[in-house]
């Protein structure tokens, strides 16, 4: 007994000093104590396996107890990992077990309901709703139920009921946000939570998240590379670039990670040290277009495109193949039209013409370049040529198709408000030739003042609001989770 004491001791004192692994190693060599502060130990150890995602480690502490001993959350935590390895059917059998032994948990009971719902059973998305309505403040029942009022959307999309499916999409999104406020209590979910945020563009959450697990594994080269993306994503990208110099410099410097590095770098403020680390990047990778191009990207941005242009020009003529030509002949173009300087992007296309091998972007160059012109119609009808020959020309040419039809969309609507502006001066100086014994010049008969260069009626008129009942007023406050009533369609 004093063994298990000790050991166990050893352990718990331990944990914030050992890594996670050698934490796992204790925990398991312990595993023939049986206590109940042992069991909990072991479970904290698995459930930060699956904070890090690391599933097969997780497993290994979670079966290294007896069955027949296994308390339910060592059930409950081994079902989430199963099912994470894609062992749907043992995973039903770990939980199925868990809610024997404790039928009235909600945790358990929604990792039951989700099993179901992946299974495609359409009762349990219902089932899943109903369990958030009673338990909405719970982290696990929150995260659950975010699948199934997805799922029902998504039906109720199918049945053509758009009312009630964006209801439910809407009710997905706010058991997503309680469950990412109550995350503390679900780090078993942190990798799901994450990419949830991400796919829903919460940048800002998914940082938080992903700062939590370095705080667990700050040397993980996997989630500094997340971190650096989610950066770039809120336009912190002087700290991206500082990340991804980190990642780097602690690698073996192969050229995928140069090219990580250049990327991130490419979007930072323009600064001496910053064209330092690209200068040492161009050293090793001067060959590499990634790197190169990457380095002309930071000089356009920082406002030296005559520079980028002639690192450029120095890079295509190092360049031995002719692909690796083009695809920096492609930069050097358009990066002057992105800088609205048409003469310097006619000129570059002009220089590399040769390199480029598709007639169809060199139409679509020319129509960027009648673009900044103001040469609209001939530019549309470019564009709209390209569209046409890159339908015919089968799948290959629809990326293109598509680059042509974002920019007549773009073109039509600068056309439209070059003309809205048009109207809105000759509407103005119109309104000043009045008949001699009118009203005062620059003065509505109202007596409301018109400016220079602003249409005189900016606002039409609109008929007075309905007077409503006070006594059926109501706020538009939202209710409380868990007690939304969906819209009848």
């Amino acid at each position: 007994m004093r063994i298990c004491q000790k050991r166990h001791s050893d352990t718990k004192t331990g944990a914030a000093r050992f890594p996670l692994a050698v934490l796992t190693l204790l925990v398991v060599i312990a595993s023939g104590c049986g206590s109940d502060e042992a069991l909990l130990e072991k479970a904290e150890v698995a459930r930060k396996h699956l904070q890090l995602s690391q599933d097969e480690e997780a497993l290994s502490v979670l079966s290294s107890v007896d069955g027949a001993s296994a308390p339910p959350e060592f059930r409950y935590l081994k079902s989430l990992t199963l099912y994470r390895l894609g062992r749907t059917e043992a995973a039903g059998s770990e939980i199925a077990l868990a809610m024997e032994a404790a039928p009235e948990n909600p945790k358990y009971k929604g990792m039951q309901l989700l099993l179901r719902l992946m299974a495609r059973d359409r009762d349990s998305m219902d089932q899943l709703i109903e369990l958030n309505e009673k338990y909405a403040a719970v982290g696990a029942v929150a995260f659950f139920a975010t699948y199934g009022f997805h799922a029902k959307a998504d039906i109720l999309h199918q049945a053509n009921k758009p009312k009630s499916a964006d209801y439910h999409s809407s009710r997905s999104r706010q058991t997503l946000d309680t469950a990412m406020t109550l995350r503390d209590s679900i780090a078993e979910f942190h990798p799901d939570l994450f990419r949830m945020a991400m796919l829903q563009q919460r940048h800002q959450p998914a940082l938080e998240i992903l700062d939590g697990l370095l705080k667990l594994d700050p040397e993980s080269s996997l989630l500094k590379t997340k971190k650096v993306k989610v950066l770039a994503l809120l336009k912190q990208n002087d700290e991206a670039a500082q990340i991804a110099g980190e990642i780097f410099a602690g690698g073996d410097k192969q050229e995928d990670q140069a090219e990580f590095y250049a990327t991130a770098l490419s979007q930072a403020n323009g600064s001496e040290k910053h064209d330092s680390e690209f200068s040492d990047l161009l050293r090793q990778f001067g060959r590499n277009t990634v790197v190169a191009s990457k380095y002309a990207i930071y000089l356009a941005r920082t406002n030296r495109l005559e520079d980028a242009e002639r690192h450029l020009e120095t890079s295509i003529d190092k360049q031995k193949s002719a692909e690796a030509k083009e695809a920096l002949a492609f930069v050097a173009i358009t990066l002057p039209l992105e800088g609205k300087a048409p003469d310097m992007a006619e000129t570059r296309l002009r220089q590399y013409r040769p390199l480029l091998t598709d007639p169809l972007l060199v139409e679509y160059f020319e129509a960027r370049i009648l673009y900044l012109r103001k040469q609209y119609r001939e530019a549309i009808r470019r564009l709209l040529h390209i569209v046409e020959i890159a339908g015919k020309q089968g799948p290959g040419s629809h990326m293109m198709a598509k680059e042509a039809l974002v920019w007549v969309r773009n073109i039509l609507a600068d056309k439209l408000i070059v003309e809205q502006m048009q109207n809105a001066l000759e509407a103005a100086n119109d309104r000043k030739e009045k008949p001699e014994g009118g009203p005062e010049e620059g003065v509505k008969p109202d007596g409301v003042k018109i400016e220079p260069g602003v249409s005189p009626d900016p606002k039409p008129k609109t008929d007075p609001p309905a007077k409503t009942d006070s006594a059926t007023e109501t706020k538009s406050n939202p209710p409380a989770a868990g007690n939304v009533k969906p819209p009848v369609e």
